[in-house]
Order: structure tokens, then C-alpha cells, then sequence
């Protein structure tokens, strides 16, 4: 019994090992290791942020300010830089304390723009005068007064008159009749300003109203140690109003002179210490060929001399005495009235004037400038020496003055051809 059990677990062995043996040959492959771990995903870094730099912004430039040119003498307004260059189109000649924009500097001018026009003006003639205002960058400048219409009027001038293109003083005159003579007919058509708008030998133009003997008189003194130049019509009220005006400007101002119906408007100067610094000098004190209007001494003396440049070519400083001058000689009864603050006197009139040859003598010159308490004879000498008879005498005991200006040609350097026109205080 021990012996059949026995075989019987040896054959259960054995064909268990024959099963094994079968299925190894079929290929069919029994997998007894065990089952792989799943394998641990290794976490991807997170990545550390690089910071965006902070732009730095690019300042603007800040542009140049625009600059401001006053002028200090009245001058024209020129198309380009040089000596004899046209007037600017439409642009009236810019007076003192007009303001414009500077553009550039080129050479001896300053290029500007004033009223939406572009040009040219002397440096002699402005300054700068700091930042340009916002109202001067926006070019919104002072205007011509405004035309106001009126029922045409037939009117006659009381003085000899410049018909202009606008209503402002230093306008220029219309070509086709620049001169209406005292005593002639007008038709006033409008008002602008201080100026009638008026047709004339079918002219169409400006005339101040004192063409009619019109005068707004104003002394300019308002208690104030401020004073603005002088406008209006030239009158005594004007010419005090520039004394007031210069002289806070400048202390070497002694007075101011001004005549209708001329561009002649200007402080009258005096350097003690230099007698002749203002023939090389204008009023403020710039080297120019012009120079200003001055005198010789001071205005204490019963005559008292007042000289100026006859300056041609710009048409200023004395050179429209010969245009007084030439009036009278051909109506020696027309306006014979100058206003000159002088002397603590306002209105003056013209007893005598000459002008003098290239050969004339040197001593009529000495004379004359050298002659403070004239005697009656030499008053005498000098009427009978006039160019016409204005019906006006002089005496000794009259405030005298006499202006003194070169003759209208162009002579040498050492001629000595003058134009001399004699005043006396009335007022």
C-alpha cells in the first residue's frame, strides 16, 4: 500500500514537470517576475520669471522759445537783407514798440513775422525783447482801426497833406497823388482812427484829421511814472506825451519834435559829455549810420539848434524838412507849424529857411551854430536870406530855435550844402 502511494505522488510530479516542458516549446512564455512599479514622474521646474525692465521713457526736447524783436525806431519792413531791398507788399512801415516774431538773425537784420507777413528790419532799428507772449505767436496783432462808413462829405484841408495807403502814420503815400495841397477839395467817405478815409483826383486814401485842423489834445502826464508813446495827431499834446514817454526811457532825452504831415517823430537827445555821440547813435544809444535828432549844448539859450541826418535812402530823421521846404517855396502860405516840446514850449512856426550851395562858406555853419542871443539884425539876415516870404516875423526877444539838416544832394563828405529852416515859439 506504502509502495502504490508512493508512485502514484511520483507520477503527479512527473507530469507536472512534462506540462511545463510542452508549454515552454509551443513559445508561449509564462512571465513569473513581478509587476513593474509605475515610474515616478520627475516634476518639470517652474520656471522663474525674468522681470520685464521698466522702459525709461525718452524726454521730449523742449523746443527754443520763440523770441520777441521790438522795434526802437521807426523803420521799414523789407522783403530781403540788404541795403535798398523793396518794401514788403501790403506792410505799412513798423513804428516804435511794435512787436514781432524773430525768426532769424542774418547779418545786420533781423527776419521777423508781424501781422501773418514775413521780412526783413535793421537791428538798428529793434531789439529783442525776451519771450515772444502767446498773442504774438498766435499772430494775433493790432489791426488797422476799422473803416467806419458816413454819409460823404465834401470837406477842404487846412494844411498840406499826405494821402496814405492805410490809416497809420508811417504808411506809405498812394503813388498816384501822395500830396494833397492845403486848400484842396476832398470827399470824406469814412472814419478810421485818427484818419479820415477820403477820394481825391480819383485817389482813394488815407488823411489824418488834422488835415482838417482837427486835434484831440492830451498832455500825457496821468500822474504815472509809466508813460506809452505818443499816437494821434501831431499836436502839442503829442510832442509832451514823447518828451514824457523818451525821457523815462532814456535821461538823456531834452525834448520831442514832431510835424504834421511828415514821418518826423522823434525824441530830441543830448550827451553833455560827448557833443556829438548822438550823430553816430539813436536815441536809445545803438551805433547807426542815422544817428538821432540832438543838440549841440543845452536848451537854455534864446537860440537853440537842433541838427539831424538828411537819411535818403529810409526816407528818416530830417530828411522830410526838404519836403517842408519844397512846400513852401511853391505856397509860402501853407502850413508853416511845428511841434516841438523844447524849452518848456510845444508849438513853434517857420520865420525862414534856405538851403545852402556844396561851396557855401564854412562860417555860415560856425555862425550859426555858434550864435545863442541872436541880435535883431542877424534875425534880419537871415529873412532876407529866406526862400520865400512866409509872411512871419522874429524878434529878439522870441524863443528862437533852428533845425539843421544836409542839403538833398548827394555832395562830398566836406561840402557844405545845409538846409536850415528857422522857429519861433508861439505856444
Amino acid at each position: 500500500m506504502k509502495c502504490a502511494h508512493l508512485l502514484k505522488r511520483i507520477a503527479c510530479v512527473l507530469f507536472a514537470v512534462i506540462t511545463l516542458s510542452v508549454t515552454a516549446c509551443a513559445g508561449v512564455s509564462v512571465d513569473v517576475s513581478p509587476t513593474p512599479t509605475m515610474p515616478v514622474e520627475t516634476p518639470t521646474p517652474t520656471p522663474i520669471p525674468t522681470p520685464t525692465p521698466t522702459p525709461v521713457p525718452t524726454p521730449t526736447p523742449t523746443p527754443e522759445p520763440m523770441m520777441a524783436v521790438k522795434v526802437i525806431e521807426t523803420c521799414d519792413f523789407l522783403v530781403s537783407p540788404e541795403n535798398g531791398a523793396d518794401k514788403v507788399t501790403g506792410a505799412r512801415r513798423l513804428s516804435i514798440d511794435t512787436l514781432a516774431l524773430l525768426i532769424a538773425e542774418e547779418g545786420s537784420y533781423y527776419k521777423v513775422q508781424y501781422a501773418k507777413l514775413t521780412g526783413y528790419i535793421l537791428k538798428e532799428f529793434a531789439e529783442i525783447s525776451g519771450q515772444a507772449s502767446e498773442e504774438l505767436m498766435g499772430l494775433k496783432l493790432p489791426e488797422f482801426p476799422e473803416d467806419k462808413a458816413m454819409t460823404a462829405e465834401e470837406r477842404t484841408t487846412t494844411e498840406l497833406s499826405y494821402l496814405r495807403v492805410y490809416p497809420y502814420t508811417d504808411s506809405e503815400r498812394v503813388a498816384e497823388c501822395p500830396e494833397i495841397p492845403r486848400g484842396s477839395d476832398v470827399t470824406v467817405i469814412a472814419v478810421a482812427g485818427s484818419f479820415y478815409k477820403v477820394t481825391y483826383n480819383n485817389c482813394t486814401g488815407y488823411i489824418t484829421k488834422s488835415s482838417f485842423n482837427e486835434h484831440t489834445d492830451s498832455d500825457g502826464s496821468g500822474g504815472s511814472q509809466t508813460y506809452s508813446a505818443p499816437t494821434g495827431p501831431k499836436n502839442a499834446g503829442y510832442v509832451r506825451q514823447g518828451y514824457l514817454w523818451a525821457k523815462s526811457r532814456r535821461a538823456d532825452t531834452r525834448g520831442f519834435i514832431a510835424i504834421p504831415g511828415t514821418n518826423i517823430s522823434y525824441p530830441i537827445m543830448l550827451d553833455p559829455s560827448a557833443q556829438n555821440f548822438y550823430h553816430s547813435h539813436t536815441w536809445l544809444g545803438k551805433p547807426s549810420s542815422r544817428g538821432a535828432i540832438y543838440l549841440y549844448r543845452e536848451p537854455n539859450a534864446k537860440l537853440i539848434h537842433v541838427i539831424g541826418h538828411n537819411s535818403r535812402n529810409s526816407g528818416t530823421m530830417f530828411h522830410q524838412l526838404h519836403s517842408i521846404q519844397n512846400s513852401l517855396k511853391k505856397n509860402p502860405g501853407g502850413n508853416k507849424t511845428v511841434y516841438m516840446y523844447l524849452a518848456g514850449k510845444t508849438t513853434w512856426k517857420i520865420w525862414a529857411f534856405y538851403e545852402t550851395p556844396a561851396d557855401e562858406p564854412a562860417s555860415t555853419l560856425t555862425n550859426i551854430v555858434n550864435t545863442l542871443n541872436p541880435t535883431q539884425s542877424w534875425i534880419d539876415s537871415q529873412l532876407a536870406r529866406s526862400e520865400a516870404d512866409l509872411g512871419v516875423g522874429a524878434t529878439a526877444g522870441n524863443q528862437l530855435a533852428v533845425l539843421i539838416t544836409c542839403g538833398d544832394r548827394y555832395d562830398s563828405f566836406t561840402a557844405q550844402s545845409r538846409l536850415y529852416i528857422f522857429l519861433k515859439a508861439v505856444g
